[in-house]
């Protein structure tokens, strides 16, 4: 019995140490910022990660500096890439060497980050060296709050890339299959219900209304916003076989569900759609959705006007949720400031698919090493431990780069943005496809 002791204690003993010796270079922390109007430090300036600056190859003497800045969720603050392996980063070494200007890159996104905030959101934000951590997921600030924010001292900006609703939405709710009893119907990805916030809701009109108020606030800049990717596909592995289901063996698995539901679950049907739907109906539904909503959002902010509600009359129809807009022969159009960066739909490139552009999930071991982890695990799983007694230390919290864009994933993100806005796109040393 002691001797089983010892091993117990000593293997305690040797997680603790390994934490330490992976975390010691972060031990001097700065605790959390005090919430007002907006995230600041105690001097009042603005939280955000400022980049050193990003020299072109070629420099042209004489010309200033271009400014680029980044608001949304964890996919365009670049979750899981090392800095220089961001999206954000490489279009702003490609804008440096494209117009031999250098560049000054200031994110204020971050994991987790909401579109729509409320003041009962958790207002407290990880902060270590007068630096957000933002790896550590957090809903606020909100997309919306992050330009808020920016416009204390990047009004300037040239260039501003931002995305986000998907947390809104939920990424569980569209990335787990429904074999592991995620109950949530392409139904309630686009419409909401049972508790749910839909994209129609979180990804429309707060787009809009956000659209068009950054486009006041930096007048100078042209806006790239982020389209999402397709998360999940019948490409993904592990696949279920239901994917392969035809009608009549979706008929008869309905039958047998029903049974079931009729002993156990009090009669939710939404289970028995969840039981015959493929793993990739969810995430097919919210990418054609946002999709729709954001062309819509575009085009309204493009238009500088408040263009006519949302329809979807039939919700019986895979139709995206948004209509387009389509401006009258006699109406004058605004100069476009505002574009939809969309990358490829290819189901090949989905999470678990056989050329991925997205991270895997990191199976963790000790002394802060995993199985094929993303660049930025060993940093992230302290920063986690270390914010754990504030936020919550959930398994997420290490892993939550799963199904976010890799390094191919952050090189089509970054060719797709800089070519919609007539930018050269270099590509990198390793061959990317993109198509």
């Amino acid at each position: 019995m002691l001797e089983k002791r010892n091993i117990h204690v000593a293997a305690r003993f040797a997680h603790v140490l390994g934490l330490v010796l992976v975390c010691l270079p972060l031990l001097n922390t700065k605790g959390i910022a005090a919430q007002g109007c907006v995230f600041h430090s105690k001097d009042g300036r603005p939280y955000k990660v400022h980049f050193p600056l990003i020299q072109p190859k070629n420099p042209v003497p004489g010309t200033r500096h271009l400014k680029v800045v980044v608001f949304g969720d964890s996919a365009a603050w670049g979750n899981g890439d090392k800095p220089e392996h961001r999206l954000a980063n490489i279009v702003s070494q490609n804008l440096a060497d494209d117009t031999g200007q250098p560049v000054d890159l200031d994110s204020y996104a971050h994991s987790g980050a909401l579109m729509i905030s409320a003041p009962s959101d958790n207002p407290g934000y990880p902060v270590r060296h007068g630096r957000p951590v933002s790896d550590v997921g957090n809903s606020r600030p909100a997309t919306e709050e992050q330009a808020v924010c920016a416009t204390v001292e990047d009004s300037d900006a040239d260039l501003v890339i931002l995305d986000g609703c998907i947390n809104d939405v939920g990424a569980f709710n569209i990335a787990i299959p429904p074999f592991l009893f995620n109950k949530t119907t392409p139904d309630e990805i686009r419409n909401g219900g049972s508790g749910k916030t839909g994209v129609i809701a979180a990804c429309a009109a707060p787009m809009r209304d956000t659209l068009l108020k950054i486009k006041g606030w930096f007048p100078n800049a042209k806006i790239v916003l982020m389209n999402y990717w397709l998360v999940v596909s019948n490409d993904s592995k592990p696949t279920p076989e239901t994917v392969r289901w035809t009608d009549d063996q979706k008929a008869a698995r309905t039958v047998k569900v029903q049974k079931v539901i009729k002993k156990y679950s009090n009669g939710d049907s939404r289970t028995v759609e969840t039981q015959t739907q493929a793993w990739e109906d969810n995430a097919a539904e919210f990418l054609r959705d946002t999709t729709a909503c954001f062309t819509w959002a575009v085009a309204s902010a493009n238009a500088n006007s408040i263009l006519p509600p949302i329809t979807h009359s039939d919700t019986t129809q895979p139709a995206p949720a948004c209509d387009p807009y389509q401006p009258a022969a006699d109406q004058p159009v605004a100069p476009t400031r505002i574009f939809l960066a969309r990358v490829s739909e290819n189901p090949n490139y989905s999470y678990g698919a056989p050329d991925t552009h997205l991270w895997a999930l990191p199976i963790p071991l000790i002394f802060g090493f995993a199985i094929g982890p993303d660049e930025m695990f060993r940093k992230r799983n302290c920063e986690c431990d270390r914010t754990s007694y504030l936020f919550r230390n959930d398994v997420d919290c290490k892993v939550n780069p799963t199904a976010h864009p890799n390094l191919a994933g952050a090189q089509c993100y970054s060719k797709a943005i800089l070519e919609t806005i007539g930018q050269k796109w270099i590509p990198p040393s390793v061959s990317v496809n993109c198509d």
